[in-house]
């Protein structure tokens, strides 16, 4: 990954085309190379300017920090040698002197970086390779563990991460991103907003924003948690089949599902039953009032046996 470093410039003695040598001073004004933020082993952007005055070189190379400090020449970006623009690798000669540079090919492919990091046995490793900005898309085709979650290679100070999970399989196997994934390090994670993975086709996206090289990042999420007073009855999913919110003697419920049939009725202790001697079919037995046939007439009133009710 291409860096930059914060105004190095130094001077080198070394000459024809191969790896340089800043053996040479560092002017005033400016950091050399190892002081100015560049990391060894990483690639970087560098202008050489040849002891003519003329001729010079942008060329992309990998800094190995020593005594002294080197440069390859992995690849001539441009260079004008002789008044010929080109990609001309310069022999150096004399007192040459070499800074690092930010090019256009590098303010073309600026940050965001765009990583795609795997889950490993649960563990999901974040490289963010130092960059103060990058984004990583991870496809979830597991669960990450507690503590799963880790970050490496954070920039010294301020960085912003963009991270997107999407499920590997929408509409399949689902996994989750547990809260407590988060704790993998270095440091702490606080999310400012309510947490959640989405389980369908919809990207989960998580923003951390640090200023201390991550010792610490406040994070916010896209996910919106809708508040379950707003939902209405009719609006939620076919329930399973089953009484675990049914009404019982100790709290109120849900109505046990029907019985079926004409003849079964509700208890109070929450089953269907007949009634006792019910059955339905037979005439009524009891009391029969019989009306009066005229004002002042009597009013009679007798039994009536009959068969029993079932």
């Amino acid at each position: 990954m291409l860096k930059f470093g914060d105004r190095a410039r130094q001077t080198t003695t070394t000459t024809g085309t191969g790896t340089i040598s800043l053996n040479g001073a560092t002017p005033a004004g400016w950091f050399s190379f190892a002081e100015s933020g560049l990391v060894s082993g990483r690639t970087c952007h560098y202008l050489v300017e040849l002891s003519n005055g003329t001729d010079f070189a942008i060329i992309e190379g990998t800094f190995i920090s020593g005594s002294p400090s080197t440069l390859t020449r992995d690849r001539i970006v441009r260079s004008k040698i002789g008044g010929v623009a080109g990609t001309t690798n310069p022999s150096l000669t004399g007192t040459s002197t070499v800074t690092c540079v930010w090019t256009a090919e590098d303010a073309d492919t600026a940050n965001p970086v765009l990583f795609s990091p795997s889950i490993s046995a649960g563990a999901l490793v974040i490289d963010l390779d130092e960059n103060a900005e990058s984004a990583h898309k991870i496809s979830l085709d597991q669960n990450i563990s507690a503590g799963g979650i880790s970050f490496v290679n954070p920039p010294s100070g301020y960085c912003k991460v963009y991270i997107e999970f999407d499920q590997a399989t929408p509409g399949g196997t689902t996994y989750d991103v547990p809260i407590t994934a988060w704790t993998g390090g270095p440091g702490t994670v606080t999310f400012d907003t309510d947490y959640a993975v989405y389980q369908d086709a919809t990207p989960t996206v998580v923003w951390l924003t640090s200023v201390d090289g991550m010792a610490t990042a406040r994070a916010r999420m896209n996910v919106e948690l809708i508040d379950p007073a707003s939902i209405k009855l009719d609006d939620l999913a076919t329930p399973d089949d089953n009484t675990d919110l049914n009404a019982t003697t100790l709290r109120h419920g849900l109505l046990p599902k029907l019985g079926g049939g004409t003849t079964n009725y509700l208890r109070a202790d929450g089953t269907w039953a007949q009634p006792a001697g019910g059955g339905g079919g037979g005439a009524e037995s009891g009391l029969v009032i019989a009306e009066a046939t005229s004002l002042g007439g009597a009013m009679s009133c007798y039994f009536v046996e009959a068969s029993t009710l079932g």
